[in-house]
């Protein structure tokens, strides 16, 4: 986090709880991906890193789509190039009883949005491994 940002505003947790429980997930999918390897350079103790970024938008029929991305790189342990890359971004759409603010989504999007998109991500690259003919990596449970 940029230290120059402003502070975000913290939502109180009794009103948290209120919207978290009007809030209905009606879809997800998948909007983009792309994965890339480079096998020359293939480890057999690989270092993982894992990045994400999500934002949300209102939508006409006062519907909330939040876009969740998930990039992950693989490298040899000692090394500096990476072989494996892998992105994807996630479209999830929520309906809610209550105002979506910005606030509750700081919160959201830490807490109770990987519970939903992480095994989607998971899978995804479970399968994208496969199909790459590398042995399938199965990247870790989520743990908050």
């Amino acid at each position: 986090m940029n230290d120059k940002s402003p502070e975000k505003k913290e939502i109180a947790p009794e009103l948290y709880r209120k919207i978290l429980h009007g809030l209905d997930l009606k879809n997800l999918f998948l909007t983009s991906c792309s994965s890339a390897i480079d096998r020359i350079n293939i480890g057999t103790e690989i270092k993982i890193r894992i990045d994400d970024n999500a934002s949300f938008r209102k939508t006409e029929n006062n519907e909330i789509e939040i876009s969740q991305k998930y990039s992950l790189e693989a490298r040899g342990q000692n090394s500096k190039r990476k072989f494996l890359a892998i992105k994807c971004e996630f479209c999830l759409v929520f309906s809610s009883k209550e105002e979506f603010s910005e606030e509750f989504f700081e919160t959201f999007k830490k807490a109770n949005l990987p519970i939903n998109s992480w095994p989607f991500f998971r899978e995804f690259v479970y399968n994208m491994t496969s199909r790459m003919y590398v042995p399938p990596l199965t990247i870790p449970l989520l743990k908050r």
